[in-house]
């Protein structure tokens, strides 16, 4: 998928962001329903765009890195939605989906990895891995 900004330059995204963009897009054509519509043109364009890596390269570990960035999106997603409800900021759901965004990443990665050749690793390495002092999240599979 491209973006054109108002300068007209596209910007070419890796895999890991596309598949964590269709996540996102699939999470707001749920919890946004109205705007249902509005969503599955993006989608429609992430699955043309993702569609050039997966041909050969499906396999159990990138289904595995899949999963898991969506179920972190998804609670990214709720979490952020009873922070914005709440009065008072609650500082430590904050800094939960600060945590959960580090495991986001790593999975981006780690999708990123596994779809671009190994001749061509021109992405974006997300840097934000901190896990901090997060318990109880363990996905082993990010380890490796």
């Amino acid at each position: 998928m491209t973006k054109n900004t108002k300068f007209k330059k596209k910007i070419n995204f890796d895999p890991g962001e596309l598949v964590d963009k269709l996540s996102i897009l699939h999470i707001k054509e749920i919890k946004l329903s109205k705007s249902k519509t509005n969503f599955s043109k993006g989608i429609s364009n992430i699955l043309k765009d993702l569609n050039k890596y997966f041909k050969k390269k499906l396999n159990v570990k990138l289904i595995n890195y899949i999963i898991i960035l969506s179920q972190i999106n998804l609670y990214i997603w709720d979490l952020r939605d009873e922070i914005n409800k709440e009065k008072k900021i609650d500082k430590k759901k904050l800094k939960l989906s600060h945590q959960l965004n580090a495991i986001r990443n790593i999975a981006k990665n780690k999708i990123s990895n596994v779809l671009l050749d190994q001749k061509n690793k021109n992405f974006t390495i997300r840097t934000n891995i901190d896990l901090e002092d997060l318990k109880n999240w363990n996905f082993s599979v990010l380890d490796e």
